[in-house]
């Protein structure tokens, strides 16, 4: 079975490099990859450079003020999403 996600440290990379990586995870067959970059997935991304956000210890006991603060850009987004 091939893995269909990786995890890609794309934030500490320069863009060629970035590049380079993220077309031999295609290559490899995944068909998603997160970087280290916070940020919301929105429709027409790159599936293979997803932000995330991380969650640490820290947020334990916390977790849904966390959520909304993670949230909080979505007024950002187009109508009817967010």
């Amino acid at each position: 079975m091939v893995p269909t996600m990786r995890t890609l440290a794309g934030g500490l990379l320069a863009a060629p490099m970035v590049a380079l990586l993220v077309s031999a995870v295609a290559n490899a067959g995944f068909r998603a990859a997160v970087t280290v970059q916070p940020g919301l997935v929105k429709a027409g991304i790159n599936r293979l450079l997803l932000p995330r956000y991380e969650v640490t210890a820290a947020d334990f006991g916390r977790f849904p003020l966390r959520l909304q603060e993670m949230f909080a850009d979505c007024s950002a987004a187009p109508s009817g999403i967010g």
